[in-house]
Order: C-alpha cells, then structure tokens, then sequence
C-alpha cells in the first residue's frame, strides 16, 4: 500500500510541475529565479540523502522533483520574475552555508538536515513573491503538488528518520505557499 502511495505522489508532483510550466510558458506565472535554482542540486542531493538516510516509497517525489524543478529552473532564464526580492541574497548566502554543510559532512542524516536548511532558503523568495503578487504563482500546480506531498506522506512505510523528515518538510513549506495563494488578505512582507 505505501508503494501506491509513493508512486501516486509521484505521478501528482510530476502533473504539478507539467502544469507549472504550461502557466510559464502561457505567461500566467513567473518563477523566482533565485528559489528554483538553488532547488537544482539540492534536489539530487536531497534524493540521495534521503535514500542513504532510509527512505523507500517516498523517493518518487524527490524523483519528480529532480525532472521538474529542473526544466523550471532553465525556463525560468527566459519566462521568470526579472526583478529580486528584498533579502535575496540573504537566502543565496544561506543556501550556499547549507549546502557546503551538506558536502562537508558525509553522514546522511546531517546532509538531510542541510538540505532541508536549504531548501528553506530558497522557498522564501516564492513565498516573498506569492505574498506580494499571489497571481504570479499556479494556484492548480501548487495544489497538484501539494496532493503528491499528502499522498508521499501515506508512503512513509517505517520510521526511520530518512522516510519521514523530507516528507513531512515538504508538505509543510508548500503549505505556506497554499496557505497564501487562497487566502484572500494581502499581507505585508518582511
């Protein structure tokens, strides 16, 4: 049973950037430059973490991912927000700490920790940018996403620290941009 969930989370996160990126090519959503791609090596790297660390059924998202926010990050060059965010550098700075962490020690589990740093850092620009201008960003990709993270989180088959830290930080982090692309107030960015 949690196969058919990892794989069903697969196949939602891969319909999600699918729909992502037919909103970029229309013109509909502008992807932040800076978010996607740090998310390049931090998803293989994260794949590979969270398999060392444990995980199994879970990885067809990580997989996903690796296809996905790929081919976003290269069309953001031509289809993403030209201007930055306040404190984007911050966050490249942040995500560069994190990563060298990651390389420099070799035990899984603190290589999971740093990417998942990381990955923090990168979402904030999109997280800046859905606040501001939640129009930008593809409410149906998101949810698309947003569904393979609930179903990944079925997948979770043992308790090992690799199977369950990825998954549940990602349902998370995606629930903030969910949680700002329906709520109907404008708030105010740090």
């Amino acid at each position: 049973m949690h196969e058919i969930f990892g794989v069903l989370a697969g196949i939602f996160s891969l319909i999600g950037y699918g729909l992502y990126i037919l909103a970029m090519l229309r013109g509909e959503t502008k992807p932040s430059k800076t978010t996607w791609w740090i998310w390049v090596p931090l998803v293989v790297t994260l794949f590979f973490s969270a398999k060392a660390s444990g995980a199994e059924e879970t990885l067809w998202v990580a997989k996903s991912e690796m296809v996905g926010i790929t081919a976003i990050a290269l069309l953001s060059l031509k289809f993403g927000k030209k201007e930055r965010e306040k404190g984007e550098w911050f966050c490249i700075l942040g995500s560069a700490v994190s990563l060298m962490i990651l390389w420099v020690f070799k035990a899984p589990a603190v290589a999971l920790i740093a990417a998942l740093a990381t990955d923090s850092f990168a979402l904030w620009p999109t997280i800046q940018k859905t606040i501001r201008n939640p129009e930008e960003e593809d409410r149906t990709a998101w949810v698309f996403t947003q569904t393979a993270n609930l179903f990944n989180l079925f997948a979770i088959s043992t308790l090992a620290f690799g199977d369950i830290v990825y998954p549940v930080w990602l349902f998370a982090l995606d629930g903030i941009i969910i949680w700002f692309l329906f709520s109907p107030k404008k708030r105010k960015v740090v």
